[in-house]
């Protein structure tokens, strides 16, 4: 397995890759299909009648050990990661929302989008099974023993195709409810997931090898497409055009009080249950096979021939030629599940043109389970100062890895850019342990 700073390497490369993308732009209410994104009853309640995205990119890379200063001072990323006494944690997640358009005619509102997205995941990551293969053992000495939990390392690549509609429901004296529900074809790319369930063992070094011996977990491999190559390959992450594989639904309702003579909603509230579905992996060089592992006492299993490979069914045959390794279901097609949200979203209108928004993520799924994408717990407030072309906001949130953070935005017109974190990474650089940000330019008629 090629050393972790090659995905450093792809970090720093790629666009600042969290799935509460466009932190702060998307509960205003001027923002047409950022709106959309986050709760497709949104549509309905659009201040212009038609919008269209140009192209629009958020992302975010967060971890659980390594602060903003350690990424600019060079501080060895490989040895902080595995660090102290929690398990590893780091998330890359970012979106491009390609040429999108909505359009609302009377009660009814309809819309297409589409985007691009890129995940990569390490997941409860004993230290001891990191510093042994990433670190050669750095800084243990005899032995260490790896603790029993769920962990995975997975990435994805995958393109959405979207068509929604949205209608009022009901308006009385101000008072508007709208339903909307989002249909998103799912182009399946890459991905590629790594999982060790239970896994407990104990670890030696032996001259330059490091080995695992008294060990026993369930492992999965699942690998699809070009990530099913090579995993460390900038470029693999970013294969978004694959074959039609499933349809996630994305449903919500939004709530609007608005005066007759006022030109903004005094307040705009919605709910949303987003990402409900699966994709589909279906080509020659996808598969996913599960395996027990039972290393007994007295016999060794060498983790240093992984140091320098990046192809996953090199590291499966390896295992499997070992003996070490009991086949328990094998198969070429399976599913991943989409990482399904629940969201609730506000924006109310305090003082004048002053306003104060709020969101709330709660994840569904098991971050620990095989074959899924990942998503986290959030919760922003957001005060705004708005006027009908400009407005700035400071979202404040709390991330379920990284903690609490402080960014800013901004729009004027079209063009909106901002980031959830970089006033607490400037401010208190030693303890941020995220870098975002996002960009767009949309269009309202």
């Amino acid at each position: 397995m090629k050393r972790i700073s090659l995905l450093t390497l792809m970090i720093c490369s790629a666009v600042a890759w969290s799935q509460e993308h466009f932190t702060g732009i998307s509960t205003s209410d001027n923002a047409g299909l950022m709106n959309v994104m986050l709760n497709p009853a949104a549509a309905g309640n659009a201040k212009n009648g038609i919008y269209v995205n140009m192209i629009s990119m958020s992302g975010n890379l967060l971890n659980n050990k390594i602060g903003y200063s350690d990424l600019i001072s060079g501080k060895n990323f490989e040895r902080a990661i595995f660090s102290g006494n929690d398990p590893a944690n780091l998330r890359l997640d970012g979106q491009i929302l390609g040429p999108s358009i909505s359009w609302k005619i009377d009660k009814w509102a309809f819309f297409f989008t589409s985007s691009a997205n890129t995940q990569a995941n390490i997941i409860n990551l004993d230290n001891s099974l990191g510093n042994a293969i990433v670190n050669d053992m750095i800084d243990v000495t005899g032995a260490a023993s790896i603790l029993s939990r769920n962990q995975r390392a997975n990435g994805m690549a995958w393109g959405e195709l979207g068509v929604g509609l949205a209608r009022e429901v009901f308006s009385i004296n101000g008072h508007s409810m709208y339903a909307g529900a989002q249909f998103k074809w799912m182009l399946a790319g890459a991905y590629v997931d790594m999982a060790a369930s239970a896994f407990t063992g104990k670890l030696s070094v032996q001259g330059n090898n490091v080995l695992l011996t008294d060990a026993s977990a369930r492992l999965n491999f699942s690998y699809s497409g070009s990530l099913g190559d090579d995993f460390t390959r900038i470029p693999n992450y970013m294969d978004y055009l694959g074959k039609p594989g499933g349809v996630s639904t994305d449903l919500g309702l939004s709530y609007t009080w608005k005066m007759e003579n006022e030109s903004a909603p005094r307040i705009t509230a919605g709910i949303s249950i987003k990402n409900i579905g699966s994709v589909s992996f279906k080509d020659q060089n996808s598969s996913s096979n599960t395996y027990l592992l039972n290393i007994p006492d007295g016999q060794y299993f060498n983790l240093s021939q992984f140091k320098d490979e990046g192809d996953i069914k090199v590291i499966e045959q390896r295992l499997q030629q070992s003996g070490f390794l009991t086949v328990t279901n094998d198969k070429q097609n399976f599913k991943v599940k989409t990482p399904t949200l629940f969201i609730l979203n506000a924006n109310v209108k305090v003082y004048n043109r002053f306003y104060l928004g709020a969101v709330l993520q709660q994840k569904t799924n098991s971050e620990t389970k095989e074959n899924q994408l990942n998503a986290q717990d959030v919760v922003t407030f957001i005060p705004r100062y708005r006027t009908d072309n400009f407005e700035v906001f400071l979202p404040v949130s709390h991330y379920q890895i990284s903690g609490t953070a402080t960014g800013v935005g901004m729009r004027y017109r079209a063009f909106f850019i901002g980031s959830g974190s970089v006033i607490t990474g400037l401010l208190n650089n030693s303890n941020t342990r995220q870098v975002d940000g996002y960009i767009g330019f949309r269009i309202a008629i």
